[in-house]
């Protein structure tokens, strides 16, 4: 399983799209988790401009409120089938299986408000989610806009934010999740 997840920051530009189907071409990915595409409706035949290859593909999205945020979660339909997507505030949830395996999993693909009472409802819904399906495969990718470690934030070296720091840590742990380290660009701002 190959999973890619990036905060796009609009996919309005030829210039981005074809950096997405760039990667996925490069880096083989099965599901594709793309960020703040800032796009209130999704088609299919966007996601395939994504996606590049046009083999069958599914696709979910949670749109955007006017410019702002957008979710879409595109995988290759040949690897993964999705039974079913829903979304709520800051995420999109995607529930399926592995064709080859047969094993079910859970792709949260997550765009988060800033703000930390936002943040918390979210990581409450996550983790009622992730303890439910505990004995299945489950994969939460996306923009927290939260950090583990002060060294995370770029430019805001004389102010920590210690209470939310402490709370992702409580967060990722309580909900058993792993957190995985990056791989690539440690920052993707244009």
């Amino acid at each position: 399983m190959k999973l890619l997840s990036y905060n796009i920051r609009g996919v309005g530009s030829r210039t981005k799209r074809k950096e997405v189907r760039d990667l996925v071409k490069k880096l083989r990915a099965d599901v594709y988790c793309i960020q703040e595409s800032k796009k209130e409706h999704v088609s299919e035949i966007l996601c395939k401009s994504l996606w590049g290859n046009w083999s069958k593909i599914g696709w979910a999205f949670k749109g955007s409120v006017g410019s702002s945020g957008g979710i879409i979660t595109i995988w290759n339909a040949g690897i993964f089938c999705s039974s079913s997507h829903w979304h709520a505030p800051g995420m999109l949830v995607v529930n399926g299986y592995w064709i080859e395996s047969g094993i079910s999993c859970v792709i949260i693909n997550v765009y988060s408000s800033c703000n930390l009472a936002d943040k918390l409802r979210m990581w409450d819904v996550i983790k009622s989610v992730a303890l439910q399906n505990s004995e299945e495969c489950v994969c939460v990718v996306g923009d927290f806009n939260a950090i583990k470690k002060e060294y995370e934030r770029v430019g805001r070296a004389e102010f920590t934010y210690q209470q939310g720091i402490r709370l992702f840590r409580e967060f990722i742990e309580l909900s058993n999740l792993i957190d995985l380290p990056l791989r690539g660009r440690a920052y993707t701002w244009y």
